[in-house]
């Protein structure tokens, strides 16, 4: 399971660094003058990106807290990993 939670924290580190690379751009983009559109389009991009990340923290931290109990029904716990990656579009 170690490798695993590596990847969701390289998944995790990867997404926020191109949500900073956004962000510097918004802040070029409003010392350009850049229009209105373009500044909106670029922070709905960021908000996406920073929702996404909270989602992937979000099953993970519910699958962790489900594997603790000792009386967890692993198939249930693949069941519930599995809807909430439908719902938060996580893999």
């Amino acid at each position: 399971m170690k490798e695993k939670d590596n990847d969701i924290k390289s998944s995790v580190i990867k997404r926020l660094s191109k949500i900073e690379g956004q962000v510097r751009g918004l802040v070029r983009m409003i010392s350009e003058e850049r229009s209105c559109d373009e500044i909106i389009n670029q922070m709905q991009a960021v908000k996406a990106g920073i929702n996404k990340v909270a989602a992937i923290i979000l099953e993970k931290n519910v699958i962790d807290c489900l594997n603790l109990s000792e009386n967890t029904n692993h198939v249930e716990v693949e069941k519930l990993r599995k809807l909430l990656s439908k719902v938060t579009g996580s893999k």
